[in-house]
């Protein structure tokens, strides 16, 4: 019985080669080579942070698996619902992926659509605003141009800039694409509502004193949010 939090992966492959970049893939995705201690010592500013990070010490900043998949996901997700989301992206993958087989089960599967597929896509047929089509079709484009990168070598600041050129995409969204496609960890999506209202509740959280690990900050705020949430429902 594992009594600490651990993560266990189970890998299905015909060539092991890939094992090594598999699993240098998921450290960076479960942000396994963050150094908690370190963060945790850094967010001690304020007694309602220090608080946070003793309930859930550890806490880690997960990134996209897929940075273009994440980032499109990100823009159909703008001011809808959680579930109108997840059917607007259901639809996309539905209508655009290209379909597999599965070699463990034998079922077909479809895979998110390709940066080539998604650039010429008409994406406002899934049930998004025209607006939003068109920012992904440009942001597909820019990746196939190379004018858009989410490598480990990009840098957030002009990844950011980039990301407001396209029309329809604000700062909340390239913030947020920031920090989960490349795991920056001194992001703060400022225009995210919940953490508005946590700053508003708590006045002596003082941003720049946060840095350079204001995404955890972000990541802890968030969290504390989801778990207010449930014990409200649970009552």
């Amino acid at each position: 019985v594992q009594e600490k939090p651990a993560l266990s992966v189970t890998v299905i492959a015909e060539d092991m080669k890939c094992l090594y970049p598999l699993m240098h893939h998921i450290r960076q995705m479960f942000d396994l080579n963050a150094d908690p201690v370190v963060i945790a010592n850094s967010l001690e500013k304020s007694k309602r942070v220090s608080k946070m990070v003793s309930l859930y010490p550890g806490l880690r900043l997960s990134r996209f698996w897929d940075p273009l998949e994440g980032a499109v996901c990100t823009i159909l997700g703008q001011l809808v619902s959680l579930a109108q989301a997840r059917n607007m992206i259901g639809k996309l993958v539905a209508q655009y992926g290209e379909t597999i087989s599965n070699s463990e089960t034998g079922e077909d599967v479809k895979l998110f659509p390709t940066a080539q597929i998604l650039a010429q896509a008409k994406i406002e047929t899934i049930g998004t605003t025209r607006m939003r089509a068109r920012a992904i079709n440009e942001l597909a484009q820019m990746v196939l141009d190379g004018n858009l990168r989410f490598d480990s070598s990009s840098d957030s600041i002009i990844l950011r800039e980039t990301l407001l050129s396209i029309k329809g995409i604000g700062s909340w969204t390239a913030d947020y694409i920031a920090l989960r496609a490349l795991g920056e960890p001194d992001v703060f999506p400022s225009e995210d509502w919940i953490l508005k209202r946590a700053l508003k509740k708590h006045p002596d959280i003082q941003l720049e004193e946060y840095a350079p690990y204001r995404s955890y900050l972000a990541a802890y705020l968030w969290h504390e949010h989801i778990n207010n949430s449930s014990k409200k429902e649970k009552k």
